[in-house]
């Protein structure tokens, strides 16, 4: 049996296994677990909230295999036949977190060119501007920029107007984020999100 089918039938054999019990609680641990172990150790910067974990996407190291993909719908399909409102308040959010990071790299499937808005802080700023831990998320944005740094990709042209776009409202939030944290993480926050843009920038001066 050669590597690719066993890999296939191993795939396959997972996400029948997730989809297998009946318990929605249960089905929300497995897909936790099997989606750490994964997706997010090689293709996210996780902030650990209290009852949560945040995905930032991070540019790929490679184009992700068939495997990959095959695995990515596998799971999106796992976790949209949870039903959420069998789940208690905090189990809601963890599944709203991994469907929306599933949903991210499924969207990407067959996208050859890597996207900076995909990691723009706009979208999970909105999302958590009134969460009680969004100083968490703020405090966090230094250390994925360094991540999202290390693993930078040269995007096309085409794709820099709207992450500058998305990365100039997260200044904003930011800025209004003010009186809920800290003088020194918000500066901080903003330097790294500025260095963003100016990566993102420098872009279209390579053309």
């Amino acid at each position: 049996m050669s590597v690719t089918i066993l890999q296939k039938l191993l795939s396959s054999c997972l996400i029948l296994f997730l989809l297998s019990c009946n318990n929605p609680e249960v089905r929300l641990k497995r897909l936790q677990r099997e989606f750490r172990e994964e997706f997010a150790r090689q293709e996210y910067f996780e902030v650990r909230l209290k009852n949560e974990v945040i995905h930032l996407p991070l540019p790929p190291i490679a184009p992700p295999s068939e495997q990959k993909k095959q695995l990515a719908l596998g799971f999106q399909e796992a976790a949209n036949s949870i039903d959420k409102e069998q789940l208690n308040d905090v189990q809601q959010k963890q599944l709203v977190q991994i469907r929306a990071a599933l949903d991210d790299f499924v969207a990407q499937d067959g996208n050859s060119f890597f996207d900076p808005a995909r990691c723009s802080m706009e979208a999970p700023l909105k999302r958590f501007s009134d969460h009680p831990e969004l100083s968490v998320l703020i405090d966090s944005i230094p250390a994925y920029y360094a991540e999202v740094w290390k693993r930078w990709q040269t995007p096309e042209v085409r794709f820099v107007s709207n992450a500058v776009d998305e990365s100039q409202v997260a200044l904003d939030l930011l800025h209004t984020a003010g009186s809920k944290c800290g003088h020194s993480t918000i500066s901080q926050a903003r330097a790294s999100v500025k260095d963003f843009i100016g990566l993102c920038q420098s872009a279209r001066l390579g053309k």
